[in-house]
Parts: structure tokens; sequence; C-alpha cells
């Protein structure tokens, strides 16, 4: 049986536990521990959020403008059926390692996000502070001058994979990186 009482695969099944897991950690850390949600709530909210993953676009063919790119550069972290993988190490991913080190996360990885529908987002990194994929391929973040940031000006920094590719590259990945 699954969550709530469906038959469903075994592997669909062990995924939105693992979600409700996340979705009840979030919450806990959101409310400084002081709100537990009920495991029932956490169970639906994964289920219901599992479920949205059968509207996403079917994934676009490897012969795709961006797709040899994408493979070379991203594949390594974001890969199989839900583009994403196994946890980071903060000093790989570059960004501001504060989240990743609290007493309330104190993982010392950040988790590879799923890059499903990842066009669609309208902020991008664990904090919002990029206003979606142009600014997470836009070189110019980095500069101390930079103003296009979620929180101010100043440079965002982190997952600076890709920032180093030839422009009309980029303009490639940015759009199979729409399709997904």
């Amino acid at each position: 049986m699954g969550l709530l009482g469906e038959k469903q695969p075994r592997g669909r099944q062990a995924d939105a536990v693992d979600l409700a897991i996340r979705i009840e950690t979030l919450i806990v850390t959101a409310h400084a521990q002081a709100l537990r949600p009920p495991r029932v709530v956490s169970l639906a909210l994964a289920r219901y959020v599992r479920d949205l993953a059968g509207e996403l676009p079917a994934l676009p063919a490897f012969d795709a403008a961006g797709a040899s790119t994408f493979r070379r550069r991203c594949a390594g972290c974001h890969d199989g059926p839900g583009l994403s993988g196994p946890p980071q190490p903060l000093e790989a991913v570059g960004t501001d390692p504060v989240l990743g080190e609290s007493a309330d996360r104190g993982t010392g990885s950040y988790r590879v996000a799923s890059l499903r529908g990842v066009g669609s987002r309208p902020s991008l990194f664990h904090d919002g502070s990029l206003p979606g994929l142009a600014a997470l391929f836009d070189p110019a973040r980095l500069d101390p001058t930079y103003r296009d940031g979620a929180h101010g000006p100043g440079a965002v920094s982190g997952h600076a994979f890709g920032l180093d590719l030839p422009a009309d590259e980029r303009r490639a990945l940015i759009a199979y990186l729409q399709r997904l």
C-alpha cells in the first residue's frame, strides 16, 4: 500500500516518503523547531507534490541544441529521470555555506536540485538569489557591482559551472534547460 492507502510501485512510494521527510524538515526548520506538522500532513503534501511531476513536459531529445553541453557539463550532478543527484559538498557548490553549516541543517552539503521544470522557476539557489536561468549563467553575477540579484546589489557567488562557456554555448544550454 502507498502513503494514503493507494497501491503504487515500490520506487514511487520510497520517493514520496523521502519527500515527506524533506517537507517535514523544511517546515520544522522554517519555524525554528517550534512547529512539527502531523506526519499525515507531510505525507499528503509529498503525494501532492510528487503527483505534480506527471505534468512536466517530456524530456527533450538529446540531439536538441544545448544537449551535448548539458551531458558534458551538467549531467555529472543533474542525472537520472529527476535530473538530480546525490548531495554535493558546500565547497564544490561555492554558495554561502552558512545554511549548510547551520545548526538547523548542518549537513555540510547541498542537495542537488532537480532541473525538471527549472525554466519556469521564478528564482534559483537555496535562497532565491537569482531570478532565473539567464542570471545563473551570466558571468557578470560574480562581479561585486552586479545589480540583478534578488537580495540587492553585489556578487552572487556559487554554482560557477558553465560560466566559462562561450556565449553561444551558454545560450544553447539555457534554451535546452528551459525545455526540461
